[in-house]
């Protein structure tokens, strides 16, 4: 049995490995996973004030245990694994594509003045710097907006973070994935503009031909054969995102699943009452973010 040590990942870029790893199908491959946490100590204070990701570092979270030769194998946006791989002290490389293509958006309060994507010329937008969604916020907004007028700063990679800042009016728009979309579509806030992206693994030297293949075989083997999530799956809210990717069953909000895009039902009409508990919610959820699956349940 090979040990292989991964950073923690979230169910919405590494869902097929959290399920494999619950199912053991990685055992079955004559893999051990350890999982490294990549989150722990991390500052997660809005930053808005650096505005070039030349002040920021590439390794605040991906790809911090595998420099600190803690961890041998992670997934992360593909644009911010070039960057990191260029500037990597231990020879880590990027070996694949990710399992998931990703969905992310650009989302404003309700009381934004923002409806197009033209109106966020010079408004400024938290974006986590050398993440997915920093990248997808630049390209979704290139063809509306001049470069010099899009106006990005560092908040915290992790939507729960970003949702919160963003409620609690410490920034005026942010990007956002699953299932934060939901939430915040829930919560009467608006999805200006949205698309998918691609992320990458990055491994070590630990990582040969022959351990990347079996851990390609594991995962996959979920997505093929169309596996069931049994009732007895410990984690629930791994087992409703699985089943709203292959479009079974209620979802997030009791929507019906289109893709990795998750439609939520119409909010109430009183935007007030329904938000005034908010706060509550997100700090219950922030350092716990599987939580928030139960509160998008209707």
């Amino acid at each position: 049995m090979k040990t292989l040590r991964l950073e923690t990942t979230a169910p919405f870029q590494g869902l097929a490995e959290l399920v494999a790893y619950d199912e053991g199908l990685f055992e079955k491959e004559g893999i051990k996973i350890e999982w490294m946490d990549r989150e722990k100590g991390v500052d997660k204070s809005p930053q808005m004030h650096i505005t070039d990701h030349k002040d920021a570092s590439r390794f605040l979270s991906h790809g911090k245990m595998m420099e600190a030769g803690q961890a041998d194998l992670y997934n992360a946006c593909e644009w911010g694994n070039y960057s990191r791989v260029e500037k990597s002290k231990v020879g880590s490389r990027q070996v694949g594509r990710r399992s998931i293509v990703t969905f992310a958006a650009l989302v404003v309060r309700p009381d934004s003045p923002v409806q197009t994507p033209q109106q966020f010329a010079n408004v400024p937008i938290g974006v986590p710097m050398y993440s997915g969604t920093h990248y997808l916020c630049l390209q979704m907004l290139e063809g509306f907006v001049p470069r010099e007028l899009i106006k990005i700063g560092r908040v915290p990679n992790g939507s729960n973070y970003r949702f919160k800042m963003l409620m609690d009016k410490t920034i005026e728009a942010t990007t956002l994935t699953e299932p934060y979309i939901s939430l915040a579509e829930k919560m009467g806030c608006r999805v200006v503009i949205s698309a998918f992206h691609h992320g990458t693994e990055v491994a070590s030297d630990r990582v040969d031909a022959e351990t990347y293949a079996a851990f390609n075989r594991a995962r996959t083997y979920c997505a093929e054969k169309n596996i069931p999530i049994p009732e007895s799956f410990e984690n629930n809210s791994h087992k409703v995102m699985w089943n709203a990717l292959l479009g079974k069953g209620r979802t997030l909000a009791g929507a019906e699943a289109n893709g990795t895009r998750l439609k939520p039902k119409r909010r109430n009409a009183d935007y007030e009452s329904e938000i005034k508990n908010l706060s509550d919610v997100v700090e219950q959820a922030i350092y716990e973010s599987d939580a928030v699956f139960y509160y998008l349940r209707s």
